[in-house]
């Protein structure tokens, strides 16, 4: 998602956990974007979306995410709520990414 607003149309109509309010953007890098959504039914959340489709970027963003749920602790640990995953039914590439994290 390149932008606030965009991402806050996509999770409308593909989020299963997350009702968005309001999204603002908390750090651009490279590979991918970080927004904090403001919502119903959770507590805080944030959103790990990619900006290039690449191989390795979608791979490095699905490892992190990966091993987010490996330290599974509701104490400390954020945690994993859903993970979006659009793939290309021509070319079965994955386009696009998005984590859901409380």
């Amino acid at each position: 998602m390149e932008n606030a607003e965009q991402l806050k149309a996509y999770l409308e109509s593909k989020s299963a956990t997350v009702n968005p309010v309001f999204v603002k953007e908390l750090a651009r890098g490279g590979e991918a974007v970080v927004y904090r959504i403001e919502h119903t039914g959770l507590d805080e959340v944030v959103a790990k979306c990619t900006l290039r489709s690449d191989a390795s970027t979608l791979m490095d963003l699905m490892r992190e995410t990966h091993m987010l749920k490996l330290l599974h602790n509701e104490d400390c640990i954020c945690q994993v709520k859903e993970e979006i995953v659009e793939i290309d039914e021509k070319t079965q590439q994955v386009t696009n990414y998005c984590a859901i994290v409380e």
